[in-house]
């Protein structure tokens, strides 16, 4: 199967999950207990987890049925699929439940595509704290950010990273021991606690505070971590040639078949060795792409910043008068809606049919009562949702404009008749990027990559982006406007402009 268009879908996933736990990280979130280990962090659930993982499977799902590929997610059941077919997802949809609860950095969102044998050949992970991203492919290296990962070690103490800290830790006395036993070998002075944070990136802390290290020691009750924990860490680890083993220096086992913990064999994650700086691996022509995959990286994103900061201003001081502007454009097709389907219904009862035209009595409906604080979080998210698919957003292509006015309509008529509840999942609905958005189509066909053509596939991918982000529209107005203001200014006379027409057409505030 093709691992490179399989890593990219997962990476749109993981995205798409961090979108949503970014939304919800400085909101007061109800906690649910579910069945887990002895900790509390593995007992506790959000409704941004069933949300994140909701996200995730409207992306993987497809190539389960294409691949035939097996699922394994923290938040489902697990239905042992993952036995009987060659690969299967991992997913954990938020790690460190707990560091969000308590609105510490330290959750994160993981995807892996391990083999029937517990090989990982895929792994994701994003930091929506950070908005950094790691992935690795097997046999074609790791990145971060999308651009080829070097482990620095600048560090002259050893780190050691833990979920909880090391005074409160069992066996702690053996810990401190192997610590610094380890310090003694390497030469270093001393060690330092990085603690708090949920598995997957305490993982991440390890290669990013070079020389470290994390451990679990193996125990007789349910707990440890799960796979999910570890499944798409080992994959980067395994890319970049460091440890991640069972206590024993073993191989995980991250297909095991008695169940999800990993207490039975315990998990040691290493990032020590000597060398201050990891050296680049690769022929010249490697390292050539990998240059110029960083220039590109970086040009791109310097492009979609400038952008975003552009795109920050004009939503500032537009943002009324797109959302005005929507609803009467919105109510005018609907009355243009409503008279032709008068004309028709006149047409099929003959020329010489006159409506009634006599007084009408219409029941009022009595209007339900809304608590004005959920009524305040459905304008908010109300005015979030439809400036996300505002049509001026897309490059005008006809189709994508229909598809965000379809979206708008329903959004309108959700926040006036729905509840917040509906509104919520529609609004979720739209930031996860599937209102209207079709999934690339994953490559049915087998196929050998060498890590040259994986590069130049990365460095073309990034070029093509390049090319999208300096014909966005907005940016073409950074650009080429020797005031950009000036746009915005010419913007805000079409929109007035705009809403005095409509509110003729639908006689609306005249």
């Amino acid at each position: 199967m093709d691992l490179i268009q399989l890593s990219k879908i997962a990476i749109k996933a993981a995205l798409s999950a961090g979108k949503i736990i970014q939304q919800y990280k400085n909101e007061n979130i109800s906690v649910e207990v579910k069945k887990g280990g002895e900790s509390y962090a593995s007992q506790v659930v959000t409704v941004v987890d069933k949300a994140c993982e909701t996200a995730i499977l409207s992306y993987l799902l497809p190539t389960c049925e294409e691949f035939d590929i097996a699922l394994l997610s923290e938040e489902t059941e697990d239905d042992a699929s993952r036995f009987e077919k060659e690969f299967f997802w991992c997913i954990d949809p938020m790690d460190g439940t707990l560091a969000f609860i308590n609105k510490h950095p330290g959750f994160s969102v993981a995807i892996a595509l391990i083999a029937k044998d517990g090989t990982p050949y895929i792994g994701v992970v994003f930091d929506p704290s950070t908005d950094t991203l790691y992935h690795a492919i097997k046999g074609h290296g790791a990145f971060k950010n999308n651009i080829p990962w070097e482990i620095k070690h600048t560090n002259d103490h050893l780190t050691y990273v833990t979920d909880q800290k090391l005074k409160d830790t069992p066996r702690v006395t053996e810990i401190e021991s192997l610590l610094n036993t380890n310090v003694a070998e390497l030469n270093l002075n001393g060690v330092k606690e990085i603690a708090g944070a949920g598995s997957i990136l305490n993982a991440i802390l390890v290669l990013e505070n070079g020389p470290a290290c994390m451990l679990k020691f193996p125990k007789k009750e349910s707990g440890g971590g799960s796979i999910w924990d570890f499944a798409a860490t080992a994959c980067i680890y395994q890319e970049l040639g460091l440890p991640a083993t069972n206590f024993e220096g073993g191989k995980l086992d991250l297909n095991k078949k008695e169940g999800t913990f990993m207490n039975h064999a315990g998990v040691y994650y290493g990032n020590l060795m000597s060398n201050r700086i990891l050296p680049a691996t690769g022929s010249n022509d490697q390292k050539r792409l990998r240059e110029q995959i960083q220039t590109c990286q970086e040009e791109l994103e310097k492009i979609q910043q400038e952008t975003r900061t552009f795109e920050a201003l004009l939503y500032a001081q537009l943002s009324d008068l797109i959302v005005e502007e929507q609803e009467l454009f919105i109510l005018y097709k609907q009355i243009k809606k409503a008279k032709k389907a008068k004309r028709l219904a006149q047409k099929k009862r003959g020329k010489n049919y006159k409506e009634n035209t006599g007084l009408q009595i219409t029941a009022k409906q009595k209007k339900k009562d809304i608590p004005s604080d959920q009524q305040q979080e459905k304008k908010r998210l109300y005015r979030e949702a439809i400036l996300h698919i505002h049509p001026d957003k897309f490059s005008m292509n006809e189709n994508e404009t229909d598809i965000a006015t379809e979206m708008t309509s329903r959004l309108i008529e959700i926040y006036k008749t729905g509840s917040l509840e509906t509104l919520q999942a529609y609004h979720a609905h739209i930031f996860n990027g599937n209102a209207g958005i079709q999934l690339e189509d994953a490559a049915a066909s087998i196929k050998v990559i060498h890590k040259d053509d994986y590069l130049q596939q990365e460095k073309d991918s990034i070029e093509k982006a390049i090319h999208v982000a300096k014909n966005h529209q907005l940016y073409k107005v950074i650009t080429e406007y020797e005031d950009p203001l000036l746009f915005i200014k010419e913007l805000k006379a079409y929109y007035e402009d705009r809403i005095l027409k409509l509110k003729k057409r639908t006689r609306k505030g005249l």
